[in-house]
């Protein structure tokens, strides 16, 4: 299958056109052999095209442009196995030493070996375009595809020496700068970057760098205030950059987001939003989350780099896929090493249905896993076929990463932030509480390894990443992996439900203990199409912010009295509510739909609060004395308070409507407050006419609670017109103490 995005046939092609017209040839015959291979390829006909380049060169042997044109049809055309691959490698090496000074071929090559693979197809891929880089440092994408392959800090220094020789292009000495940050070097780094921002202090690409090198070295605000200048100038081409930095945290509705295209006018809103979604702290003024990011990403870019970004277990789905599930060797090596935590000893009651009868007639015999063939060596044994029925081992439950999001298991994160799977979990989630290396069963010689390691989070439960290769059960369960790190290998459905959450979301590290509450109220706003969202903590001071689900955010807002109103244009919105007691930090968010309220009518929702003297009821009023909690004294008289939206006062200059407010006894209030119907219950209705206060009616309500015995109740107000036309409902829950 070929790999070579559709976007970039017509540049390949035109690659193609313009390496094959030399001004020597131009004139060439129409009828050409290489003329005609040439016109396959660009009509698709890629059969007949590979098997006119290959008559080509097979006449005309010294000619490196069939060389390369054989070397592009066949990559083009691709195929089930790697043979294309090695077949245009062949092709594009032999165009390399014909033509050594073309940079067309040597990428040629390059994008060959990406397709191979493996570590063969990383050689090729770092002896390929530093031949292209060292011919032309701003080849299309010969930057990006290195980049690809692994690269040691040996690697990175040479290449940083193949482009020294074209430092006077600001391109090149900014990725002079990358490479550099890359090896922790950020005072060399500042000074190159430095000086591109003196020629052009509003390009994103080099204020990014900036900032990364700021906030990885330390710099917290010297760091986000040039990032936050680079998200002001996000709408310039090099904007992408910004997304480069963030796409290792980024959920995969984010990723769908981004690469169905983002409009350059829409990158600025769309990245605030992206940070302000993750912004831990909303007191602090600046958001954690961006220092934190960096400081992850340099530890994980250290500790965890993706040592084989190219193997074909990351590159391709097929392969993926057959190889997703775990073998029988690693299903043999959980139930004996990770099941049981001694030799001998009993399988952990948790795991003990998961086992087949088959695995636990084995772990139940210890004389069967002995063999005269192979004694025990770690990750090492030997089934004798005619003792132990191999078919029916298989474990009834195996989780694997295809059931994941399809964006977060087909995109992969691994080529992107070129960071294995343990380096995309701690960028994700930081340092775990635990991180558990061998097995549990580490007396058992067999489950001597290092191969396994487990890392144990508070919030999500343990990651699970193993070597598939590194154990083997005879000819049986040999896992037939192609070489890889340790990558993400559920064994247990709560292990599947941990990888779940490291491959579609993140989660910051700043603690936030505090337990509250955060419930919400909505109003029509003072500006046309604008609505009010009450937020209110049920303890400690409150910080909150709207952020679009997929797009801006505006400024957090703080109340020391734990109310604060925020102001948004209906939608879907983030909401994020922090609290704070003391100097201990509480964190709350979920998904909101803000209602159009206003001139077309409806009704607000409800407010409580302790009854006091004075009779004239505003807003302003109800959230001073509004009862955060929702909890109430038995005996405490109750007021209710709503407005009324979309009422055309009459002849008199009052509105005229119907309200009926009913009162139910509830244990499950969130559950109750999903039912559109409810037994039981007191009702009461009243008919009003009042003065319109601008474009709303206030509408409130004393309840005298002393009859009511404790627990939790569910008030309710439905709204009618005049005319009797439904205008609304709302509702509201509290309890009585």
């Amino acid at each position: 299958m070929a790999t070579i995005p559709d976007a970039f046939h017509g540049v390949l092609l035109a690659a193609v056109a313009l390496a094959l017209a030399e001004p020597a040839r131009a004139q060439e015959n129409a009828g050409s052999p290489l003329w005609a291979a040439e016109s396959a390829l660009a009509r698709g006909e890629l059969d007949r095209a590979v098997g006119l380049a290959r008559d080509y060169t097979s006449h005309h042997r010294d000619d490196w442009r069939g060389w390369f044109l054989q070397g592009e049809a066949t990559l083009r055309r691709g195929g089930a196995s790697n043979l294309h691959a090695v077949e245009a490698i062949i092709a594009f090496r032999r165009a390399t030493r014909l033509a050594p000074g073309r940079p067309e071929v040597w990428d040629g090559y390059g994008r060959a070996g990406i397709e191979l693979g493996s570590s063969d197809g990383e050689l090729i891929v770092h002896e390929a375009y530093e031949q292209v880089l060292a011919l032309d440092p701003l080849y299309p994408r010969a930057f990006e595809n290195w980049l690809k392959a692994y690269a040691s800090r040996s690697d990175r220094r040479r290449v940083r020496r193949i482009l020294a020789r074209h430092d006077s292009l600001p391109e090149v000495r900014a990725r002079i700068a990358r490479l550099l940050i890359e090896d922790e070097r950020y005072t060399d780094a500042n000074v190159i970057l430095d000086s591109l921002l003196a020629l052009d202090h509003r390009d994103p690409e080099w204020l990014a760098l900036r900032a990364q090198s700021a906030l990885e070295s330390g710099d917290t605000l010297g760091g986000a205030a040039l990032y936050a200048r680079a998200l002001d100038h996000a709408d310039r081409p090099s904007g992408e950059a910004l997304w480069e930095q963030a796409v290792g945290i980024a959920t995969p509705e984010e990723i769908r987001a981004w690469d169905a295209g983002v409009p350059r006018e829409a990158r600025s809103g769309f990245l605030r939003g992206f940070w302000a979604r993750r912004n831990p702290d909303l007191f602090a003024g600046i958001n954690r989350a961006l220092a934190e990011h960096f400081r992850r990403l340099r530890y994980a870019r250290k500790e965890f780099p993706d040592f084989y970004p190219l193997s074909s277990y990351k590159n391709r789905a097929l392969t993926r896929a057959l190889n997703a599930a775990p073998s029988l060797a690693e299903q043999i090596f959980w139930a004996r090493c990770e099941a049981r935590e001694s030799p001998g000893g009993p399988v952990r009651a948790s795991d003990r249905a998961r086992l087949s009868p088959e695995m636990e007639r084995l772990l139940a015999n210890p004389e069967i896993w002995q063999s005269w063939r192979h004694p025990a060596l770690p990750g090492e044994l030997y089934l004798d076929p005619e003792r132990v029925n191999i078919a029916a081992l298989a474990l009834p439950y195996a989780p694997d990463i295809q059931s994941l999001d399809t964006t977060a298991a087909a995109t992969g994160y691994n080529l992107r932030t070129r960071l294995s799977d343990r380096g995309v979990t701690y960028l994700r989630f930081g340092a775990p509480r635990t991180r558990l290396i061998g097995a549990p069963n580490g007396a058992d010689a067999f489950c001597q390894t290092r191969d396994l390691e487990r890392w144990v989070y508070d919030d999500i439960g343990t990651v699970r990443f193993f070597v598939p290769g590194a154990v083997s059960v005879g000819a049986f369960g040999a896992a037939g992996m192609p070489s890889t790190d340790k990558i993400f290998r559920p064994m247990t459905e709560r292990q599947s439900e941990a990888m779940d959450q490291v491959m579609t979301r993140d989660a910051s590290s700043i603690p936030a203990p505090l337990s509250f509450r955060a419930w919400t109220a909505q109003f029509a706003g003072a500006e046309s199409a604008s609505t009010d969202v009450v937020v209110v903590t049920t303890r400690g001071a409150a910080a909150a912010q709207l952020v679009g689900v997929l797009g801006p955010a505006e400024a957090p807002r703080q109340d020391g009295a734990g109310i604060v109103t925020l102001h948004a244009a209906p939608g879907w919105y983030v909401l994020l509510a922090d609290a704070r007691v003391g100097e201990t930090l509480g964190r709350h968010s979920l998904r909101l739909s803000v209602s159009a309220l206003g001139a077309r009518g409806g009704v607000s929702d409800l407010l409580a609060a302790p009854a006091w003297a004075d009779t004239v009821v505003t807003r302003t009023a109800m959230l001073g004395h509004l009862q955060r909690d929702l909890t109430f004294v038995a005996g405490t008289t109750l007021r209710f308070y709503a407005e009324i939206y979309g009422l055309r006062p009459s002849a008199d200059g009052a509105v005229r409507y119907r309200v009926a407010y009913q009162l139910y006894r509830s244990d499950n209030l969130v559950e109750d407050a999903q039912r559109r119907d409810l037994a039981g219950g007191v009702r009461i209705a009243f008919d009003r006419a009042k003065a319109a206060a601008g474009d709303r009616a206030v509408e409130w309500l004393d309840v005298a609670a002393g009859w009511l015995p404790p627990g939790g109740y569910l008030l309710r107000l439905e709204v009618e017109g005049a005319d009797g036309a439904p205008l609304g409902r709302a509702q509201i829950g509290f309890e009585i103490r």
